[in-house]
Parts: C-alpha cells; structure tokens; sequence
C-alpha cells in the first residue's frame, strides 16, 4: 500500500511500525499547525472585512465628527476627522499610504481576495495532509491487528506443544 507523504510517495507496507508511527506524529503535528495557520488566515479575513464596512461607513459624513485615534494597540487619543474621504492604508511592514475612500475600499477587497485565496489553498493540503494521517492510522491498526493475531496464534501454538 503506497501514500503520498509530502511530495513524495511511500510504500507503507515497508515501513517498521515505529516508522509509521514517526510519520503519523509528523502528520499529525503539520495538520495542527496547518489548522492554527488557517484559523489565523480566517482571523485576517474578518479583519479586512471589518476594516472595509468601517470605511464604508465612514466616508464624507464622517467630516467634523470626534474619533479614537489608535496610537498603539492599546492607546488611544481623540481626535477630529478633518477629510472624511482619505484614508491611511497600512500597505505593510510599517509603510502608510494615503488613499481615497475607493482606493481604500479596492485595497482591502483585493486583500480579502488574497486571503480567501491562501485560504482555499491551504484548506485543501490540511485535507491532504488528513487524509494521509487517517491512511497512516489504518496501516497502523492493520500492522498492530496482525501482530496480535500472529502473537495469539503463537501463544496457541506454544499451549499445544506444551499438553
């Protein structure tokens, strides 16, 4: 019986029992971290999802009004929208750019499309990687299921021999 295991395929019926048993740790290990990755990736979503309904609620008829500005992600101070239709993007690692409401509402659904992109990709190599852990599992019964079968017949054998 062969697998794919990573990009390479295994015949897992050479493989000892302490080898599968490695292999399903492993798999068992990459599709948590996989998971933890995903709900992360889940979490940026929502976040530009968040971000676009607040600039669409923003816009002009925000101009004028008393705001929270963020300073740090825990500090805050008041503040005064002066042109409600221009927007600081975080575009990454620290740089800023000023954008009009469209611009802003463009950028973030373009990020939102990246991220649900990364999300389907990474949802169908957890899948894999599960399929893979559940393979290794059967093999692992199968093997264990058969040595306690030869060890019982042994067992009876031995009884026999011995009355």
């Amino acid at each position: 019986m062969a697998s794919v295991v990573g990009q390479r395929e295994v015949d897992l019926s050479s493989l000892s029992l302490e080898q599968l048993n490695q292999l399903k740790t492993q798999h068992q290990e990459e599709v948590q971290t996989l998971t933890a990755n995903y709900a992360a990736l889940r979490d940026g979503l929502a976040r530009y999802q968040e971000a676009k309904s607040a600039v669409e609620a923003m816009g002009r008829k925000a101009e004028g009004r008393e705001i929270l500005v963020p300073l740090t992600q825990s500090l805050y101070v008041p503040g005064k929208v002066i042109e409600g239709d221009k927007f600081l993007v975080d575009i990454g690692t620290g740089y800023y750019a000023e954008k009009s409401q469209r611009e802003t509402e463009e950028f973030l659904t373009r990020k939102a499309g990246m991220v649900e992109a990364n999300l389907a990709s990474l949802r169908e190599v957890i899948e894999m990687k599960r399929k893979a852990f559940e393979t290794l599992t059967m093999v692992m019964r199968q093997r264990l299921s058969q040595i306690e079968e030869n060890r019982s017949k042994y067992m009876a054998q031995q009884a026999k021999e011995e009355s």
